[in-house]
């Protein structure tokens, strides 16, 4: 896991860490959710979901325009 660097004392600190070990100056959560990218788990777990859901139904849609026009041939 990558350290971060403590913007009072340029102290590498963990960040999973609450405050810099050396000076304790506290780590921000904005600083944590820049490194780990936020939403970025939550987005994924949702692309997983939905993306196979709409394959699903694009598939279903298409079957169906498939049975309709074939019976107008």
């Amino acid at each position: 896991m990558a350290l971060i660097i403590c913007p009072e004392c340029q102290a590498q600190v963990s960040p999973r860490a609450r405050s810099c070990p050396k000076c304790g100056e506290p780590i921000k959560v904005w600083r944590r959710r820049i490194l780990y990218g936020g939403a970025g788990f939550v987005g994924c777990l949702i692309l997983i979901i939905l993306l196979p859901l709409f394959i699903i139904l694009l598939e279903m849609i298409l079957n169906y325009i498939d049975a309709r026009t074939a019976l107008w041939w």
